[in-house]
């Protein structure tokens, strides 16, 4: 990767710890170090660091510039919806949540575009949103929906309720299965 587009990577999850702090009310922590290595035991790119904060979302953020193919997709639903770097992001976000009950989740941008929500469209947080199938590469067959939205109008929901719903659905699911997990093929 580029240092330029290292440089646009670290400054959009800055911009996107200023977006969750304002959401949540809270300190948000990067998870990485400015080398690049990740703080141990921490999920995802962003946490909160207090421990009161009842965040349900493990959170990747990427600034994937020209990666985020939502109207393509639209016309063309065997299409790609993310990039391959996007999908790694996922591939993290639910690699981590793992054991931790969490959702995963993505704040991503392009450039010049609002930043966008997306996590698993199990979650109904009663915000207006895009439903897209993801038919991800590397997994047996099985498709993902999630849910996009503009982080603005998430962002606008009470956190206390966010964090009710959330925690609602992972206990209607019990301590193990979560639908927006899928075993990797080889």
């Amino acid at each position: 990767m580029g240092q330029k587009s290292n440089s646009k990577g670290n400054r959009f999850e800055l911009e996107a710890r200023t977006l969750l702090r304002r959401w949540w009310g809270c300190p948000f922590e990067r998870t990485t170090t400015h080398h690049g290595s990740t703080k141990k035991d921490l999920p995802g790119d962003l946490v909160a660091i207090n421990p009161a904060i009842q965040c349900p979302f493990c959170i990747e953020a990427k600034h994937d510039e020209a990666k985020i193919r939502l109207e393509p997709h639209l016309h063309n639903p065997g299409g790609s919806l993310f990039s391959s770097a996007l999908e790694q992001a996922w591939a993290q976000a639910e690699e981590m949540e793992h054991g931790l009950d969490l959702i995963p989740a993505l704040l991503c941008k392009r450039n010049f575009q609002p930043v966008l929500f997306v996590w698993p469209h199990e979650l109904d947080l009663g915000v207006e949103r895009m439903m897209l199938r993801w038919d991800r590469k590397g997994f047996d067959g099985l498709s993902l929906w999630v849910s996009v939205a503009p982080f603005e109008a998430v962002s606008a929901l009470p956190p206390a309720e966010v964090s009710r719903i959330a925690r609602a659905l992972l206990l209607s699911y019990g301590p193990t299965f979560r639908p927006w997990r899928r075993t990797r093929r080889g």
